[in-house]
């Protein structure tokens, strides 16, 4: 669970959490663990290449699709004057049989 602290003002300007944009679908918000591949560029021995193993990732944010066997997790979003959200970003996109554990965050 997520607990507002305080409210915080900047050069005099209070801003009021009421004000504030709502969270983008709550219920969406996760926490990704994920398996990649993981790459050497560099000569190395036949043996030590065969230790190799693939990398594991976590990504969080909020799944904005999961259609096309991917899921797309955007970290940040921006609002327009209405509060309605307008751009997002930081979006990884994740091929949904790469995913080791995904967990719904509460707010």
């Amino acid at each position: 669970r997520v607990k507002l602290m305080k409210t915080y003002s900047r050069k005099g300007f209070g801003i009021c959490i009421q004000d504030l944009p709502p969270v983008p679908r709550v219920e969406d918000l996760v926490l990704c663990w994920w398996e990649d591949i993981n790459t050497d560029p560099n000569w190395v021995d036949i043996k030590e290449a065969e230790l190799n193993k693939p990398t594991i990732c976590i990504s969080s944010g909020w799944i904005i699709s999961s259609d096309e066997g991917c899921y797309r997790i955007a970290a940040d979003f921006n609002f327009d004057s209405e509060k309605e959200i307008e751009d997002c970003s930081g979006v990884t996109t994740i091929p949904i049989c790469n995913v080791i554990q995904l967990i719904k965050i509460e707010l």
